[in-house]
């Protein structure tokens, strides 16, 4: 047992059938701090260990990268459940935020979510 210290975290979360598009994604996540602490997480690319390039990432119906999944300066899921990104939304979207009695199934549920919308299209 690792006790309260929960280290990187791989996760595979299924995404819905899109013309072009995989069974699903490959999530990686830092759990330090758990559960009190939001894990912050990234697409990532198994094989190569590396995050996962622009152009497998999931797309949105105009051709671009839905906005949860890009690539930015800080790697992260760019959605207030992700401890890195919650910033970028000071006092809104609490019901997406993370808090100490929620566990990884939510940040999973979260993911899955966005990948389950109209909003994906595939890579």
């Amino acid at each position: 047992m690792l006790g309260n210290k929960f280290p990187i975290a791989m996760f595979f979360v299924a995404a819905p059938v899109r013309l072009s598009g995989p069974t699903g994604f490959l999530l990686r996540s830092d759990c330090s701090g758990y559960p009190a602490t939001a894990p912050t997480s990234q697409l990532w690319h198994g094989r190569d260990n590396q995050p996962l390039a622009e152009a497998h990432r999931p797309k949105n119906k105009q051709g671009g990268t839905m906005v949860s999944f890009t690539q930015r300066s800080t790697p992260c899921l760019y959605h207030p459940v992700d401890r890195f990104a919650r910033s970028h939304w000071p006092g809104q979207y609490h019901e997406l935020c993370w808090t100490a009695d929620k566990t990884i199934v939510f940040l999973l549920e979260t993911v899955h979510g966005l990948l389950d919308s109209t909003e994906y299209s595939g890579r």
